[in-house]
């Protein structure tokens, strides 16, 4: 399984996510879960978000 800091140094990831962390935090988010991240070399969505968080 990939590690988050391998998918942190893809492109702009790190600044993609921390964004996404601080907007969390402000509660200015509302979820789209789809396609995208089932690739087998992915976590669970709820895993990914639980460390996210």
């Amino acid at each position: 399984m990939i590690k988050i800091s391998e998918i942190l140094e893809i492109g702009s990831n790190k600044k993609y996510i921390d964004n996404l962390i601080k907007e969390c935090k402000k509660e200015n988010i509302i979820p789209f879960i789809g396609a995208g991240m089932s690739v087998p070399i992915y976590e669970l969505w709820g895993d990914f978000f639980n460390r996210c968080v």
